[in-house]
């Protein structure tokens, strides 16, 4: 029993940690692309703030790392970022996924 319940703690706290992981990388991203970067490069900027903020072994550092490999092979930044919700199971990374796969359509299809 002892150690479900800290299998749980440790999850949920994990869990936290992408969170908030999540939350300073979008704002890396943010800043980037305000800046007038693209996307793909706003990830590798990312990238490269959040291995000052975070120790290279954690969530948030491992999903970045992923997720510039993906770029380098030249896949779709929608499709990387569809993968990553997939992957991290997080309401909040979902709906800024959905929100940016859509956005993004509106705007390729104005071009």
């Amino acid at each position: 029993v002892f150690f479900r319940e800290m299998k749980k703690i440790l999850a949920e706290k994990q869990k936290r940690r992408l969170e908030k992981g999540f939350l300073t990388g979008m704002r890396c991203v943010s800043t980037a692309l305000t800046a007038g970067y693209s996307i793909e490069n706003a990830m590798k900027e990312t990238k490269k703030d959040l291995s000052i903020l975070y120790k290279e072994d954690t969530a948030i550092q491992r999903e970045f790392t992923h997720m510039v490999r993906q770029i380098y092979l030249q896949i779709p930044a929608e499709r990387i970022l569809e993968e990553w919700a997939e992957r991290v199971e997080q309401e909040d990374v979902r709906n800024f996924v959905n929100v940016f796969v859509m956005a993004r359509r509106i705007q390729m299809k104005n071009f």
